[in-house]
């Protein structure tokens, strides 16, 4: 999966021999997460990444069901809408 800000990869990439699919970058991390972790983001949880002493980023789990439901909020607003006139 490639998307603008992350993309999935087998390895770490060589930042220091080759461009990444994001350009020329100048330092990495390796970030590993817990089956506790993966629960947590399920649960709306953000986790926070301490990146090189200098960033911090965030995690946050999207479930792919989400649109879905957003979609289902929309219908049934504008069925009560409609009910209402």
């Amino acid at each position: 999966m490639i998307d603008k800000d992350k993309i999935v990869l087998n390895n770490t990439i060589d930042i220091e021999n080759h461009t990444t699919p994001f350009g020329k970058r100048y330092g990495g991390d390796v970030f590993t997460i817990t089956d506790e972790d993966i629960e947590n983001l399920k649960k709306g949880k953000l986790i926070a990444l301490d990146v090189q002493n200098e960033y911090i980023s965030y995690l946050k789990y999207k479930a792919k069901w989400e649109k879905l439901l957003t979609y289902t909020a929309m219908k049934v607003a504008i069925c009560k809408t409609m009910e209402n006139l």
